[in-house]
């Protein structure tokens, strides 16, 4: 009986340790381990702001974008990627839609059945899970972590996850550095600066997650082509294969 008692409490005390998350360590330093706290049924709406710098003046780009998350896992973006789009993610069949705004037109994919469509990549941590306090801070009320990775030797990226949000970011800050020439030597070639402007728990609109019956099927660059994205060869060549990868999915429905 004592044995099973002992047991139980064990677990107990582990999924109150998974469940709050952080813990402080013997050395005094923030641990974090969101492991049972991310929840994936929950609803979110999260409006958000993207600038570009380049190294040369004027080299500027913002847009505007959201993200809406309902509690079944389907998912709706716009703005981000390119204007003029609706993205829409049914996690259920496992297709992805892009429809135009004017509804006229829709390309679809697909990427697997049940297959989530939303979440942080990495989670609440980074490769050192010791978390300082500083690495902690709140974006509109939601607690947020920070982790830094160095994706590559030319883009290191700071971003604020929230557990709330199965580890989405709702901050991040990218840095570009090639050799220098597209700026002074040792200054970074361009940061791109991804900020919250509102976020909730709620569901989107339902009608953000509708595919006109007006909508015609068209292949990736009639679609893209209509709405003047296909701006040079190179555009026309990386279109062709988004064709050539669009057309088999469309033949093996």
């Amino acid at each position: 009986m004592k044995t099973l008692l002992r047991i139980a409490l064990y677990i107990v005390a582990v999924v109150l340790i998974a469940v709050l998350g952080t813990y402080l360590s013997p050395d005094g330093r923030w641990r974090v381990r969101y492991v049972l706290h991310a929840q994936a049924d929950y609803g979110m709406s999260h409006w958000f702001h993207v600038k570009s710098l380049g190294a040369q003046p004027g080299q500027i780009h913002e847009t505007d974008g959201f993200i809406g998350k309902r509690r079944n896992n389907d998912v709706v973006s716009m703005g981000y990627f390119a204007s003029g789009i609706r993205v829409v993610k049914f996690a259920a069949t496992g297709t992805e839609v892009q429809i135009s705004d004017d509804g006229l037109m829709k390309s679809t994919y697909r990427f697997g059945g049940n297959t989530p469509v939303f979440g942080s990549f990495g989670g609440c941590y980074s490769s050192d899970e010791s978390k300082k306090p500083e690495d902690h801070k709140t974006i509109y009320g939601f607690p947020v972590v920070r982790v830094i990775s160095e994706q590559s030797q030319r883009l290191t990226r700071e971003d604020w996850r929230a557990p709330d949000f199965n580890c989405e970011t709702l901050e991040y800050t990218a840095t570009f550095r090639t050799d220098g020439s597209d700026g002074a030597p040792g200054l970074p070639d361009g940061v791109t600066y991804f900020t919250t402007v509102r976020v909730t728990l709620d569901e989107p609109d339902p009608a953000l997650f509708e595919v006109p019956d007006s909508a015609v099927e068209t292949k990736p660059s009639q679609f893209f082509g209509a709405l003047g994205k296909i701006k040079s060869h190179d555009d026309v060549e990386a279109f062709a294969e988004q064709d050539a990868f669009y057309l088999n999915q469309q033949q093996q429905k």
